[in-house]
């Protein structure tokens, strides 16, 4: 699997994770608990997103 089509993958699953946090925090019988492991696992993955962009890009002072 290529770098770009990790990264998709991974934007893919924020994407459902923020998609899931939604529906959960309009729903009546909402667990907070569950939502904040939710939205911690949605950080989670934008840091190892913005980490695998800064590693794929060429250093200017390279």
């Amino acid at each position: 699997m290529s770098i770009a089509h990790f990264i998709n993958a991974l934007q893919q699953r924020h994407y459902e994770l923020d998609l899931e946090i939604q529906l959960l925090a309009r729903s009546s019988s909402a667990d907070d608990v569950q939502i904040k492991l939710l939205k911690l696992k949605k950080l989670q993955l934008k840091d190892r997103l913005d980490r695998i962009r800064a590693e794929a890009q060429p250093s200017a002072s390279r």
